[in-house]
């Protein structure tokens, strides 16, 4: 393979929710196009879409990618439990790894070998972060309430962790949306019977799509926006009919370089997080080519950093959202329209964390999928 030739395998899931993989895709061709087109270099890109991104499916993609198509590195979109599930593997294989999530599942950084990088938004950790605001500021009586999807992953114990780090006497009561049927959407308004059995001080919610859009409307229509604050992901962020203005509670993960004044630019970039994460791994590998014989490759991501929107990005061994600022964000709602504001700086969490570093060897769902991969 010539020298000027670089070749990238893509680990691209299907999501019926977002344009994930294409917006990933995107991307990454977006931050690599400086390279063909001024420095001369031939870039191959090539695609294995892994479906729902099961650990099985990227086994094979990853096979393929390496054993018949050798590529220089290997990235795209895997969840944490999955490259921790296949960790051993990837090492042995001797290739690079520059692998990207939204951070789901708590990760084990000890798993992330030689040569396997993770570049996440870490939405673990701003659950912990959101679940210890509301806890000290609503009341020690959190509700969760989720479709079965949404509920298989790390949400609900980072929001637990949370709420505990901030009174230990917190307690989380929990409704899952049942699905009637394999493909269709989950029954979201029965979840609503059970908020005034368990009189929680604030809700929890993680649905995304038209799960939202349900949810949302309901919780306008019985009245719950005026008594019980609401907090999600960005992705329960969904326009409604509704006439009413309500207010959901999100957070945004940023480096410690970025002040708060620059936490709300950082808010309008990070609207897309795939397109986003496309392009700082485009980024990252661009850096690491920079006088840096392409043989190198694995060596030279180590350590480098790079300047992103939502601050620097460093690429290392295990780190796994050590370096990180979690800002609390009030979206309010009227029909289409919304206002996002930073109100704070959050207090987070590590992995210097004992009780953190506890849950990584508790049982976990099965759920390999990189959300929302479904």
């Amino acid at each position: 393979m010539n020298t000027n030739t670089l070749s990238i395998g893509l680990l691209l899931p299907n999501s019926t929710i977002l344009p994930m993989s294409r917006d990933f895709e995107r991307g990454m061709k977006s931050a690599l196009r400086e390279l063909s087109e001024q420095q001369g270099w031939e870039i191959e890109i090539i695609p294995e879409f892994i479906a729902e991104g099961s650990r099985e499916k990227a086994d094979s993609a990853i096979n393929k990618l390496v054993s018949y198509h050798d590529v220089n590195i290997i990235s795209g979109i895997l969840s944490n439990r999955t490259i921790n599930g296949l960790s051993e593997k990837l090492e042995k294989s001797k290739k690079p790894f520059l692998f990207n999530n939204i951070g789901e599942h708590v990760p084990d950084p000890s798993l992330f070998g030689e040569g396997i990088y993770v570049n996440s938004i870490h939405t673990w950790q701003q659950i912990w972060s959101m679940g210890h605001w509301a806890a000290s500021n609503f009341g020690p009586r959190g509700m969760f309430l989720s479709g079965i999807y949404d509920a298989g992953y790390s949400f609900s114990s980072m929001l637990n962790l949370g709420m505990i780090a901030a009174d230990p006497q917190a307690e989380m009561p929990f409704a899952i949306a049942p699905v009637a049927s394999p493909g269709s959407l989950a029954d979201v308004k029965s979840v609503f019977q059970y908020i005034d059995q368990f009189s929680p001080d604030f809700l929890f919610a993680t649905f995304c799509g038209e799960e939202a859009k349900i949810f949302l409307e309901e919780y306008i229509r019985l009245g719950y926006h005026q008594r019980l604050p609401l907090l999600g992901l960005p992705y329960l962020l969904q326009p409604i009919d509704k006439a009413d203005q309500f207010v959901v509670y999100t957070s945004v993960c940023v480096g410690e370089d970025i002040g708060e004044d620059d936490v709300k630019k950082t808010l309008e970039n990070i609207k897309n997080p795939f397109s986003m994460l496309g392009y700082e791994s485009g980024t990252l590998i661009k850096k690491a080519l920079k006088g840096n014989p392409i043989k190198d490759l694995k060596e030279s991501l180590q350590g480098i950093d790079i300047a992103s929107s939502r601050g620097k990005i460093t690429i290392q061994k295990g780190h796994s959202g050590e370096a990180n600022k979690v800002y609390l964000v009030k979206n309010t709602i009227q029909g289409e329209h919304s206002k996002a504001e930073i109100v704070d700086e959050l207090k987070t969490t590590s992995f210097q964390d004992a009780a953190l570093l506890e849950t990584i060897n508790l049982p976990s769902s099965g759920w390999y999928n990189p959300y929302p991969a479904v």
